[in-house]
């Protein structure tokens, strides 16, 4: 699977914050009906079921107690627990993409294999992460139906700090309260997938969902950046830092 941390040992007992992305054109998995809240179609109330109880079909992690269902992608805090069976959370997701695929093949009628195949997880082993990381999952259906009810809200330019610096920016200021903000500097020399490139590149796609990336934007490689934060449900944000 791409876009893993390398070299990490995903048996460590940490929270990880994964998401799975619905496939384009399957029913919806919810859908958002006023400001932070879903409606619980029946293949929600399935998968609701599913991801409450995988725990006891599966040795070795803890009750999943912080998740959302959207209509398009699935939110949830696994967390490996202390103890002798600790399998590896590259076992764990696959195994809850397929119970999630069996219900949802159940009330549907359709499909069994339902998400993309590259999974996003981020390792929540900073301190003071994880109540971030909780407040963004259960935020989630609320900034989706603001983006929805107010798009003009989420073209505003305005000023932020950050990296010790003030910046002009353009984009939604809510990107502050993201769990992770990561700079973007890359150079016009960089020779497409040369390895500083690459090295770029993989570090946008780990940002993913509950995280941006700043930066200009304008180089080549930045560009290349910019889009892969943005395909992996991550946000980005314009920025230019004010003159000294």
């Amino acid at each position: 699977m791409p876009y893993r941390l390398s070299g990490f040992d995903y048996t460590r007992p940490f929270f990880y914050m994964v998401t799975l992305k619905r496939r384009p054109g399957l029913l919806p998995l919810s859908e958002i009906v006023a400001p932070g809240r879903c409606r619980m179609l029946p293949v929600t109330r399935a998968m609701v079921y599913a991801i409450r109880n995988f725990h006891r079909d599966c040795a070795g992690i803890a009750p999943i107690e912080r998740f959302t269902i959207m209509p398009d992608h699935i939110h949830a805090l696994i967390r490996i627990a202390e103890g002798a069976t600790r399998p590896s959370l590259l076992t764990v997701v696959p195994r809850l993409m397929a119970v999630l695929g069996g219900r949802y093949a159940e009330v549907t009628g359709g499909l069994r294999d339902i998400f993309e195949p590259h999974w996003h997880d981020w390792i929540v082993k900073k301190e003071g992460q994880l109540p971030t990381f909780a407040h963004y999952i259960r935020d989630n259906p609320f900034r989706l139906w603001r983006r929805q009810s107010n798009r003009r809200y989420f073209t505003r330019s305005g000023r932020l700090a950050f990296a010790g610096r003030e910046w002009f920016s353009y984009g939604n200021p809510d990107i502050l309260a993201l769990p992770v903000l990561e700079p973007f500097r890359c150079s016009r020399s960089w020779p497409p997938d040369g390895p500083d490139w690459r090295s770029a590149l993989a570090r946008a796609h780990r940002i993913g969902p509950g995280g941006a990336g700043v930066g200009t934007f304008l180089s080549p490689c930045e560009k290349a950046c910019g889009n892969a934060v943005c395909r992996e449900m991550g946000a980005a944000l314009e920025a230019s830092p004010t003159a000294p």
